[in-house]
């Protein structure tokens, strides 16, 4: 069963004016609450509906704000003066934590902000802006044991991290000759100088004296070390050394999908300078997963169908985790870090993975699915009650390192053996829906049948929903609520219930004229 409202939108109440919601399990209730900023107050407007969607509450209140302007434009809000021609300078974000290889492939850890500075040269009228990390405190790491350096292959904070723009922006004054602006830079990747952070690195092996052999080692890519420190007084907390018999190197890296805060990384064979290290086997892969005490929680080796596995994702489920990605059929004669991948893989790879157990591996060519996919971005899973296990991943087309066009949304069926027995596909129909990635979830619901939801995007960059359900291995009829006339909340796109019963959407017309309720009873 499905319900449908709408009500007149007030000015102070416009859908990028919802702060937060809250939704009932006792009454069903639903409780928005609205926040529009003025520039001496904030008026904060309450609606409160029942379970079948009848506005029952409205409540509005305007509170002064404290008659302070804060600048909150990209530059920051923290301003200093600078000697010079009219300089100035500021703080954009303090207390971050940055994770790097300097210029000698060594591992540094630094503690700093983002700043920038804007100086005016007088005589051509030129703006010269440099932002970027400044440091406050910095460690070069060496390995304790050996005194030989680090290299960084991996990283996970605690704090999310997130990326500035680091670099130098000329541009020239209005009404000078040339009103062009340059922009040079780069993405810089901090987070929070708060919590820890886990580093894997790779020791730098080469010459070194084997201690249990006594014996040079002419090779690398071959002693590693988990370390955790902390993010704010840079402190080692713990270290957890591992190595391999061949050279090996990172492929691939993410946080864990469950809640443990895990560090899961891939290991593939590589060139390891020396014959001695060269792994006979290039699809020799290895699965670790690292804990937030650095230990080892589970090292799993698998063997990869045909060679390099790319468009990867690591699924935690409990006691299995599920791999999937895609591989080009043939037998591969280069290690994988020495490949480049062109978007032309042939077979979609699933490895269900457990400890103890021997790891399941199976190609599937997607001509068998009636796929064409070069690049594929994967999204939830969810593992049923039977062993399956449903994956949503979205197609797109690559065009140097970016994505250039979003194609349709997909579901895979893994079965206990491995093989993808089945997928849908879930059409993306608008034209505007190729510039950018959909949000897709796919949802476990009481009866245990699927959700899975996903929206479009329209002409202005707006986003309106659609959903089905995936039941018995049977895809159900994709529903448009509010027939495309209603986009979403960027921010809040659906609430389901805590039971798995009830889908809410909340959102408006376009023209932010009305106000949309849709519920849906499963």
């Amino acid at each position: 069963m499905a319900q449908d409202k709408t009500y007149p939108i007030k000015t102070t109440a416009k859908p990028e004016h919802l702060k937060t919601y809250e939704v009932s399990e006792e009454d069903g209730k639903i409780n928005l609450l609205f926040t529009k900023k003025g520039k001496k107050h904030e008026v904060y407007t309450n609606y409160v509906f029942d379970k079948d969607l009848n506005l029952i509450i409205e409540t509005e209140e305007e509170l002064d704000v404290e008659q302070v302007k804060k600048k909150k434009n990209y530059w920051g809000s923290s301003w200093a003066y600078i000697a010079g021609y009219g300089s100035i300078g500021g703080i954009i974000r303090d207390s971050v934590l940055s994770v790097d290889n300097n210029m000698l492939g060594q591992l540094v850890l630094m503690t700093g902000y983002i700043g920038w500075t804007s100086r005016r040269n007088p005589m051509n009228g030129m703006n010269i802006t440099d932002q970027g990390f400044i440091s406050r405190e910095k460690i070069r790491v060496k390995d304790d044991k050996t005194g030989r350096k680090l290299t960084m292959v991996g990283f996970k904070t605690d704090a999310p991290s997130e990326f500035f723009i680091a670099g130098r922006e000329i541009s020239h004054m209005a009404g000078s000759s040339s009103g062009r602006s340059k922009g040079l830079g780069a993405q810089k990747r901090v987070s929070s100088a708060s919590g820890d952070v886990m580093v894997v690195s790779v020791i730098n092996t080469m010459g070194l004296k084997d201690e249990a052999t006594g014996e040079r080692i002419y090779g690398n890519n071959i002693r590693f070390v988990a370390q955790r420190y902390s993010a704010k007084t840079l402190e080692k907390i713990a270290e957890t050394p591992f190595e391999f018999k061949y050279s090996y190197a990172k492929l691939y890296d993410q946080p864990s999908t469950d809640n443990s805060n895990d560090m899961l990384l891939i290991f593939a064979p590589t060139h390891g300078d020396t014959k001695p290290y060269h792994n006979p086997n290039k699809n020799e892969y290895e699965y670790f997963r690292v804990g937030v005490d650095a230990k080892i929680k589970e090292r799993i080796k698998f063997i990869s169908p045909y060679g390099r596995l790319n468009n990867l994702y690591i699924y935690n489920f409990g006691d299995e985790t599920v791999i999937i990605g895609t591989s080009k059929e043939g037998k591969e004669s280069k290690y994988a870090d020495f490949i480049a991948f062109k978007g032309n893989d042939d077979h979609l790879v699933s490895i269900r993975l457990k400890n103890g157990q021997e790891p399941v591996v199976k190609a599937t060519p997607m001509k068998s699915l009636g796929l064409d996919i070069s690049y594929l971005v994967f999204n939830d899973a969810i593992k049923t009650a039977d062993n399956q296990v449903w994956i949503t991943g979205q197609a797109y087309e690559k065009k140097g390192n970016d994505p250039e066009k979003w194609g349709d949304i997909y579901a895979f069926n893994i079965t206990a053996d491995g093989s993808i027995a089945k997928h849908f596909v879930l059409p993306q129909i608008e034209k505007k829906s190729q510039q950018g990635a959909s949000p897709v979830s796919l949802t476990k619901l009481n009866d245990g049948s699927l959700l899975w939801s996903a929206y479009e995007y329209t002409k202005k960059g707006n986003m309106y929903p659609k959903y089905t359900t995936i039941s018995n291995g049977n895809l159900g009829t994709v529903v448009f609520p509010g027939d495309k006339k209603y986009v979403v909340n960027d921010v809040f796109q659906m609430y389901i219930s805590p039971n798995g019963k009830e889908l809410i959407y909340f959102g408006n017309t376009e023209d932010n004229k009305e106000f949309w309720l849709h519920k849906k009873t499963f």
